[in-house]
């Protein structure tokens, strides 16, 4: 276990927004358990999903979110054919950023923690833009 790892993404109760993805064949490696980029790949698509359903609604067409840091921990194995539980939570809200936290749950706990830093950026500028209240309102119950 790292000591960098958020506290509390060990524990399922940190977490409101849950979805369940599926392993395949092809996310094995050579040791035959499932690889680092399955793992991330799992994470980005639940990812997408708290934000399509918590976040996008609120920030309509405001601009572009960008992620600009991935962080993964790996605590235990997972396997094929097998399931984990995906559950996401708004760790911070910046004035531009959000960084998200996710914990990985298969059979046995806690397999992976992962945490996600997006900014939110101006179309055309490209540069980082603040936050709109409305995305504010709706990530405040969110926050660990």
């Amino acid at each position: 276990m790292s000591d960098q790892t958020p506290t509390g993404l060990f524990d399922r109760a940190r977490f409101r927004h849950w979805r369940r993805e599926a392993f395949r064949f092809l996310d094995t490696d050579a040791q035959g358990h499932i690889n680092n980029l399955a793992i991330g790949a799992v994470a980005e698509n639940s990812r997408s999903f708290f934000m399509g359903e918590v976040v996008k609604p609120a920030l309509e067409d405001a601009g572009l979110l960008v992620a600009v840091r991935v962080t993964a921990n790996f605590r235990q194995e997972l396997f094929f054919p097998g399931e984990v539980d995906v559950g996401t939570t708004v760790e911070k809200l910046g004035g531009s950023s959000l960084t998200l936290g996710q914990g990985l749950f298969g059979a046995s706990g806690c397999a992976a923690t992962v945490e996600t830093v997006l900014v939110l950026l101006d179309a055309t500028t490209r540069r980082p833009k603040p936050w709109p209240d409305a995305v504010r309102e709706r990530l405040a119950p969110w926050l660990l």
